[in-house]
């Protein structure tokens, strides 16, 4: 699947240094995620199995190119309008002549001569391509209700549909080759057709998956919480002990976080012969952003600095991390006498070892590394 973006059709922010930049909404690119899992093409065969198991093996369709605006509505060809009356709202299927021409004689047995399949469609031909299109859509279980209003050369008419998305596939039926193009209100697209086009990763998709990304994976820190330090930050720091916010460790053991970028697994850091390890302890959610709030004015170095007290950390390949499950233990990439790392943004700011402070966790400061 691609993103179209033609800078003579698509909408571009103001010249600047990379030149004109394609402007996408946050919907938009949410909307490409769902087409980019391919199910709108598997979708589209589905619709149309019947017709390819009569027209033969040699049918190749191209991965969805999408454009945010009604894309090819001038192009000539068969244009089915299609009514969905249960969400009060239509969209459009198109094929190219081309393609028009190479269905029917594939479905009369007929072979025209080379430059023919340029030349307008015929009424005999109209007739063979609406049983088609009604056939298709009867083919199509899900959704149901859907009605073919009409077929013919006329454009499709978006008035009234607000923004319209225009889906292409290149199609190939034998040595014809030509675009299939679906119109759809971007609403649409939004509320209903990603459960359209978004469908569930079977058990063998998710092996062919696993099978060639399974060895890339991704490093997961095992976070016992933080320190504030409302001091500056430097060599003078050395020695001191911070309480560690929040943390509900006891001594070397308690629950921590396993943490990668915005995702997290809820986990119990234990001892063991070979080092610390934790334990799964529930399923991975997603780490919510905190929305900044309005406030006074105050300077940049009166901002108390916040560090990350990091335990250790885990290589996890996808192949792994795809079985991760409930009770699963995992050894932390560090020995139990090595000390912990503080961080900032990913950066290592300094290094310390955990103390205990009467019932609560903290840490004292080895050294500081800026």
């Amino acid at each position: 699947m691609s993103i179209n973006s033609s800078h003579a059709a698509d909408p571009v922010a103001d010249f600047g240094p990379f030149g004109p930049i394609p402007k996408l909404t946050g919907r938009q690119v949410v909307q490409a995620a769902l087409i980019a899992r391919d199910g709108a093409r598997s979708r589209f065969r589905q619709a149309f199995r019947w017709l390819f198991t009569l027209l033969g093996e040699d049918i190749a369709i191209s991965p969805a190119e999408i454009f945010w605006r009604a894309a090819g509505r001038g192009r000539p060809g068969a244009i089915a309008q299609i009514s969905w009356p249960e969400r009060r709202t239509r969209f459009g299927v198109g094929i190219e002549n081309t393609l028009a021409h190479a269905i029917v004689d594939r479905l009369l047995g007929y072979e025209r001569f080379a430059g023919e399949e340029r030349l307008q469609v015929t009424p005999v031909e109209w007739g063979v391509l609406t049983f088609a299109a009604a056939r298709s859509l009867a083919e199509l279980r899900e959704p149901a209700g859907l009605i073919l209003d009409r077929l013919g050369p006329e454009p499709f008419p978006i008035d009234d549909l607000g923004p319209v998305a225009t889906l292409r596939w290149s199609v190939r039926v034998g040595h014809h080759v030509g675009s299939a193009r679906l119109w759809v209100p971007e609403t649409l697209l939004e509320t209903e057709l990603s459960q359209f086009v978004a469908p569930v990763v079977s058990t063998a998709d998710r092996a062919a998956l696993l099978s060639r990304f399974g060895s890339l994976g991704s490093t997961w820190r095992a976070v016992a919480g933080s320190v504030t330090c409302f001091d500056e930050i430097g060599p003078e720091l050395a020695g001191r002990v911070l309480p560690v916010d929040h943390s509900r460790l006891s001594g070397d053991s308690g629950p921590v976080d396993l943490i990668s970028d915005r995702f997290r697994f809820p986990a119990v850091l234990n001892s063991s012969s070979g080092g610390p390890v934790v334990t799964i302890d529930g399923p991975l959610t997603s780490l919510e952003v905190p929305a900044m709030s309005p406030a006074s004015a105050v300077s940049p170095l009166d901002v108390p600095v916040t560090l990350t007290v990091e335990l250790g950390k885990i290589n996890l390949p996808l192949e792994q991390l795809a079985d991760l499950k409930p009770g699963m233990t995992l050894s932390l990439l560090r020995h139990a006498r090595e000390p912990v790392e503080l961080t900032s943004s990913g950066r290592l700011v300094a290094r310390g070892e955990l103390v205990q402070i009467d019932d609560v966790l903290g840490v004292r400061i080895l050294n500081v590394l800026l």
